[in-house]
């Protein structure tokens, strides 16, 4: 009995004595804390000495925040020269956003982002052009139209100027057409952003891009998502923008909102900015309908009208404006019934509201 005794005695000072240690060991690192070449440190420098990389104080961002409030305008982006009407909504064009771009077949997507590819670009912003449905000839050629501001095969004699003009400018196109896997896209994206600066990347369209990929349609779904969330990645890690252009699930001749995209809400829930063109609610006029901002959650419409010769648009006038507005609603299948054609005067109301 008394052996036992003497044993558990004996296990206890050993506790005791590994209990002392241990706190020796805690005392002495909480000094080590405190001490950085012999000089003590405060609280905030302790903790700033224990941080991990994906954890951020304010005394990170301080710097950043003062800049938006002091220079507001440093940070709104480059400002469309074609159309200050959209300034006012979007408030600029901005690195490390995501753009999506959708409206009806034919409604002119390619010749509005053409234009306002070629009016940042002008503005110094280099350009990435990734055209997947249309060649690039067609593309440059319908961009040297907006360049000149008219129809180049009347000025033959002009090409060559307007061809140097071009040149000048820092626009780069990708060499890949139709099905191309999104890997292979943000690699030679990659490499344009380091190799020439480019600071916007527009990929015209989706769907073409991503064509004859999956085996079901299960598998386009995810095809898709997974393309969408490389984009975004891609636009945030290199502070680049990015324009993608996507078709809508269905042309019903109706006017369209963010569920009319293409795709699972991932595509609008991804981006920063969603833009619209419309056909309907606006007498006829087509308009840029920014359904999305998430600088400063403006939102509004910009009515345009598009000028054949230089496959161009611009905001329309107050005139023009005012001559849909006094016009009756003019009559169609759709607006046949009194129910409908009264639909379609709140309508046109609700989008009048909406322009800056």
């Amino acid at each position: 009995m008394l052996y036992i005794r003497s044993r558990t005695i004996l296990r206890t000072c050993q506790q005791l004595r590994h209990i002392s240690t241990s706190r020796q060991v805690v005392r002495a690192a909480a000094a080590s804390a405190f001490q950085d070449d012999g000089q003590t440190l405060d609280a905030v420098e302790i903790t700033a000495k224990a941080k991990h990389d994906a954890v951020l104080q304010f005394r990170d961002l301080q710097h950043e925040v003062y800049q938006e409030i002091l220079h507001p305008e440093q940070v709104r982006g480059v400002l469309s020269n074609d159309l200050p009407a959209l300034n006012r909504i979007l408030k600029g064009h901005r690195q490390g956003e995501l753009t999506v771009i959708t409206g009806p077949t034919g409604c002119g997507k390619t010749t509005v982002m053409s234009q306002l590819s070629l009016d940042f670009c002008q503005s110094g912003v280099p350009t990435l052009w990734g055209s997947f449905e249309i060649l690039n000839r067609r593309l440059i050629k319908k961009m040297l139209y907006q360049l000149a501001g008219k129809d180049l095969s009347e000025y033959p004699e002009e090409m060559e100027q307007w061809g140097q003009t071009f040149q000048q400018l820092p626009m780069y196109f990708l060499k890949f057409f139709s099905s191309t896997a999104i890997q292979d896209v943000i690699e030679a994206c990659d490499f344009a952003v380091k190799e020439y600066g480019v600071q916007h990347v527009i990929l015209d369209n989706l769907q073409f891009m991503l064509s004859q990929q999956g085996r079901s349609s299960l598998d386009r779904w995810e095809l898709q998502d997974r393309a969408v969330h490389e984009l975004r990645q891609f636009a945030t890690n290199r502070n680049v923008h990015v324009s993608l252009v996507v078709h809508p699930r269905k042309d019903t001749g109706e006017q369209m909102d963010i569920n009319s995209i293409f795709g699972s809400a991932k595509i609008s829930q991804e981006s920063d900015n969603v833009i619209i063109i419309q056909k309907e609610g606006l007498g006829g006029i087509h308009y840029l309908d920014i359904k999305k901002n998430r600088y400063d959650g403006t939102t509004g419409v910009v009515p345009y009208v598009f000028m054949r010769d230089s496959l161009k648009i611009r905001s329309c006038t107050e005139e023009e404006l005012q001559n849909v507005k006094s016009r009756p609603q003019r009559s169609s299948s759709w607006t046949s019934s009194p129910a409908r054609s009264n639909q379609a005067s709140q309508s046109t109301t609700e989008v009048f509201n909406r322009i800056p």
